[in-house]
This record gives C-alpha cells, sequence and structure tokens, in this order.
C-alpha cells in the first residue's frame, strides 16, 4: 500500500489548539480509519510554597516596681509643740559666732539652742511653742525694752504625708549692750533656710547637709560709743560644706 501524507484542514488545527490551551491533557485525533494517535500536554509543575519568615520573639515588658506606700505622719506630726534645728561645724562657723555671741559654735533656731538641750528636752518650755494651720507651722517670739530685745520668726511648710520638711525660713534679731556698759551696742542677725529634710527627726554629718541647708546668714557687729577703735564685725555666709564636722540636727519634739 502506498502512503499518503494528508493535510489537516486548517479548522482542526484551530479546534486542536483551542483544546490544547482549554487544559486538556490528552486530545484523541483519528484521521479516517487511521490509528488514533495520542497527542500528550506536558502536566503542570506544582510549585513549593514561599515559607513565611518566622517573628522574632518579643519578650514581655516587665512590670515596673512598685515602693510601698509611707505612712502617713502629719496627724501625729501635728501633735508637736516645737520645732527645732541646728547647724555647727561648717568651716567658719565657729570662728563667727564664738566671736560674736561667745556662746556655741552653731546656728539654731530657736536661737542659742543646743543639740543636746534640745534632745534632752531640759529648756523645753522656754523654747517658743509652733501652731499649725494645715501643713504649715509657725512661731513668732519676741521681747524689746526701749531700744533693746529680740525678735525671733519661724515658718515651715511639710508634705502632705508629714515625710518630708519642705521648707524652713528662721530669721533672728537681737540688740543688747555689752554687759552694763550704755556706751555699748551688740546687733546679731541670722537667717537659716533649710529644704527637703526627711520627718519627723533627722541628723546627718559631713558634707551633705548643704543638701539640705539652703543658706545661713550671720552677722555680728559690735560699737562702742565712746571708743570707735573698738568698734568691729563678724560676718559668716554658707559656702564651704567641706568641714566633716558639719552636722545638721532637725526635729519636731514637745509631743503631749
Amino acid at each position: 500500500m502506498r502512503s499518503h501524507h494528508v493535510a489537516l484542514p486548517a479548522l482542526l488545527v484551530v479546534t486542536l489548539l483551542v483544546l490544547l490551551a482549554s487544559g486538556c491533557d490528552r486530545i484523541r485525533i483519528t484521521i479516517g480509519d487511521e490509528t488514533p494517535v495520542p497527542v500528550s500536554r506536558p502536566a503542570a509543575t506544582a510549585s513549593a510554597p514561599t515559607p513565611t519568615p518566622a517573628r522574632p520573639a518579643v519578650s514581655p515588658t516587665p512590670a515596673p516596681a512598685v515602693a510601698p506606700a509611707l505612712p502617713n505622719r502629719l496627724a501625729e506630726l501635728q501633735k508637736a509643740t516645737r520645732f527645732a534645728a541646728v547647724v555647727s561645724g561648717a568651716s567658719g562657723l565657729g570662728d563667727a559666732v564664738i566671736g560674736g555671741d561667745g556662746a556655741s559654735d552653731s546656728i539654731s533656731t530657736p536661737f542659742g539652742y543646743s543639740e543636746a538641750e534640745v534632745r534632752g528636752g531640759r529648756y523645753l518650755q522656754t523654747m517658743p511653742a509652733i501652731t499649725w494651720s494645715g501643713a504649715t507651722f509657725s512661731f513668732k517670739d519676741s521681747v524689746r525694752q526701749g531700744e533693746f530685745g529680740y525678735t525671733q520668726d519661724l515658718t515651715g511648710t511639710v508634705s502632705a504625708d508629714g515625710q518630708t520638711l519642705l521648707s524652713a525660713t528662721y530669721t533672728w534679731w537681737r540688740l543688747d549692750r555689752q554687759g552694763f556698759d550704755d556706751n555699748t551696742r551688740k546687733l546679731i542677725t541670722a537667717r537659716m533656710v533649710l529644704s527637703n529634710v526627711p520627718l519627723p527627726s533627722f541628723a546627718k554629718d559631713g558634707p551633705d547637709v548643704q543638701k539640705y541647708v539652703t543658706s545661713i546668714e550671720y552677722k555680728y557687729k559690735y560699737t562702742n560709743l565712746k571708743d570707735p577703735s573698738k568698734n568691729s564685725e563678724k560676718t559668716y555666709v554658707s559656702g564651704d560644706w567641706s568641714a566633716p564636722k558639719t552636722r545638721l540636727f532637725v526635729a519636731f519634739t514637745g509631743y503631749p
């Protein structure tokens, strides 16, 4: 038998292409009585999914530590009837005070009281009593005899919980004669300012005292009306707290 080359009609070719494009992976084509010729379409290759990168582990943020609440001392503090503060040992303070007043090497409120006297309570009744108005306390003490006498004032404020002396300002003024000599005058003025002092009582030594003593001023002036050559004056303004014996003592006292 003689073989023939048969050209496929154009319509058949188009139909074949459409079938292939539509996803058929096997098509059977029969031409006349010829044996069907299988036409295979390559199977689609499945692509592996792209892995999602793992997120880094996030450590939980620890909750901030909460300090235990301090007890409220204000009500108890308001029962105190006296307040005292003593600054001693500051560099140069003793020279000014001892040279001027001859009483001590310290500045105190009330004026002229030492830490030992306050702690012992020996002169408690002679100390001026403080009065309270909310968290503010104060006293004013004054004695005058003609041109001579003294005046001392104190005003302070404590925190709402009574744990801190937020501020205290004390002033002292005194004019006296030297002994019984009417021709002499001895004038002393002092001022002390404290801030942020822990309560109800506090004692501190060394240079750290300056954290709580905002300022100290002391002035002594001696005048001799008959012999001006004997006049003298001493002034102290706080500034050098390096002396190791510097000390601050603060206390509310006189509780019922």
